[in-house]
């Protein structure tokens, strides 16, 4: 496989992957019914990204310091996007 098609590959994957945790979390700010085909497509799609980061910033200090304070604000879209955007970066680098 040529390395631009490669290349090409990953920087669609990752895209297509952070536009789904956008939307993501666009849905999250309207009532919609979460059995509506699109949402679940949606959290089925990013489920496997975003549950585990969020595991792991409830069991941080400060995952537990937003929780006592009252703040209902989910870092894990944000910290997710991130790491999709470092990895694509190093896989694209190592090419």
């Amino acid at each position: 496989m040529d390395t631009f098609t490669l290349i090409g590959a990953i920087t669609i994957f990752a895209n297509i992957l952070s536009t789904l945790i956008i939307i993501r979390c666009v849905i999250s700010w309207f009532r919609m019914r979460r059995d509506g085909a699109l949402v679940q497509l949606v959290h089925t799609l990013t489920d496997p990204i975003i549950l585990p980061i969020r595991a792991l910033l409830d069991k941080s200090p400060l995952g537990s310091n937003m929780g006592n304070s009252g703040m209902m604000l989910d870092l894990s879209p944000i910290i997710a996007l991130l790491l999709i955007g470092g990895v694509q970066r190093l896989l694209i680098s190592i090419l």
